[in-house]
């Protein structure tokens, strides 16, 4: 196995899971009311609601974290590949 394509494959794998995540994020985000009017008695709705805008912002900062992993590891694989096209042009 080459080290391309060791990177292409954690660069598959990194991509495959960020987009779960985002996936995960979109259903979540349906659930997720903009604008709440409750009555005294709803306080268990607010807190769901509360509970799932955390999940969702520390969503945020994975999907952040996977899209730079991502594009790091797209960013080498092309700088070995141009590499290893210059090296077999000599």
């Amino acid at each position: 196995m080459t080290i391309f394509q060791i990177f292409g494959a954690a660069w598959l794998g990194t991509t495959v899971v960020l987009v779960a995540v985002f996936i995960h994020r979109a259903i979540l985000g349906f659930r997720e009311d903009d604008q709440l009017f409750l009555a005294d008695g709803e306080k268990e709705l607010e807190r769901q609601q509360v509970r799932l805008g955390q999940r969702m912002n520390r969503l945020t900062g994975r999907i952040r974290s996977l899209a730079l992993a991502s594009l790091a590891m797209f960013v080498v694989m092309v700088a070995v590949g141009a590499w290893s096209t210059i090296g077999g042009m000599r």
